[in-house]
C-alpha cells in the first residue's frame, strides 16, 4: 500500500484513538496487537501491512534499503531515555522489561508524540 506521510499519520493516529477509546489508555501489549490487526481489517485495509502500522508500512516504502526507522514519521524520544541505544527515537526502544515502548506506553503519551523532522 502506497501512503503520503500525512495519509500514515492520520491512520495512525484513527487506530491509537480508537484502541484508546474501546480497549482504555493502557491495554496490555497482546491486546494492542490484536487490536491493530482486527482495526485495519475492519476498515478494509490490506492485512499485509508491515507491522500492523501504518508508520511502519510508509517507512519501509520509502527507506528502499538500511533502517527504514529513521524514516517513522513520529518522533518516539519522548518515550526512550537512553539517548545511547541505537533504538533512541524509535517505538522498538525497549524499556527494562524487554517490551517496546509502543507495547508498553499510555496511549494518550502515544497520541501526543510529535512529528518527526526530516529533510526529504
Amino acid at each position: 500500500m502506497d501512503l503520503t506521510r500525512e495519509q500514515a499519520l492520520k491512520l495512525h493516529r484513527e487506530m491509537w484513538g480508537d484502541m484508546q477509546k474501546e480497549r482504555g489508555n493502557n491495554p496490555d501489549c497482546f491486546s494492542r496487537y490484536n487490536y491493530k490487526a482486527k482495526w485495519i481489517n475492519k476498515h478494509g485495509y490490506d492485512s499485509d501491512i508491515l507491522n500492523h502500522c501504518f508508520l511502519c508500512e510508509y517507512a519501509s516504502k520509502k527507506a528502499e534499503s538500511g533502517c527504514m526507522c529513521k524514516y517513522c514519521p513520529i518522533d518516539w524520544s519522548a518515550l526512550t531515555p537512553d539517548k545511547t541505544s541505537r533504538r533512541y527515537g524509535f517505538c522498538t526502544y525497549k524499556n527494562p522489561d524487554l517490551l517496546e515502548v509502543w507495547q508498553t506506553s499510555y496511549i494518550s503519551k502515544i497520541l501526543a508524540l510529535p512529528e518527526r523532522e526530516f529533510k526529504e
